[in-house]
């Protein structure tokens, strides 16, 4: 996990994971990119977890900065750092979190096309009235989506929490090849 992080206002901001069962082999990818994220620490974090189809699946999770708008230059900087990442990881993935802003505002801001990838997000409000948790996932592994639905029962006070459902596809998932 990425550690919390002080905000301007002196609170506690961010701060991201990816986790997995005991079961379920889970590994930092092998990629230089991770290094750039200077400036953004604690807002970004992605995992190789050893499930769902072979070589595993890349999970991320994502934390952009809040009240400045997903257009702003300080976002589109870690949006940027996280499409190399991305860029960069052989095989499929997703990224999970609050990207403070609607999935129609993250579409606008071009982002998915950039990543080669789709938002999943639930019917419900995720925070204070509005769709700011949802999933991004790439391309070769969206067929692979059934859903995504908030849970009602969070203490996480503004927000709820989401789940991805994803069917097993082991056999149909495309691995992009490191060149």
């Amino acid at each position: 996990s990425e550690p919390c992080v002080v905000a301007l206002r002196e609170g506690e901001s961010a701060g991201v994971a990816v986790g997995a069962g005991r079961h379920i082999g889970v590994s930092s990818p092998k990629t230089a990119a991770l290094n750039s994220m200077k400036g953004h620490e604690g807002r970004f974090m992605v995992k190789r977890v050893g499930a769902m189809c072979r070589g595993g699946i890349h999970c991320g999770s994502i934390y952009c900065h809040h009240g400045i708008g997903i257009a702003t230059q300080n976002n589109l900087d870690l949006l940027q750092l996280v499409a190399g990442v991305m860029g960069r990881l052989a095989g499929p993935w997703l990224i999970g979190g609050d990207w403070n802003c609607t999935p129609e505002q993250l579409t606008a801001a071009c982002w998915l096309r950039l990543v080669k990838g789709k938002f999943f997000a639930p019917a419900a409000n995720t925070c204070n009235g509005k769709v700011y948790d949802v999933f991004v996932v790439a391309d070769c592994l969206a067929h692979a989506v059934v859903s995504a639905h908030t849970f009602g029962d969070t203490h996480w006070l503004p927000h709820s929490g989401v789940r991805l459902l994803l069917r097993r596809c082991s056999s149909t998932i495309t691995s992009r090849p490191l060149h």
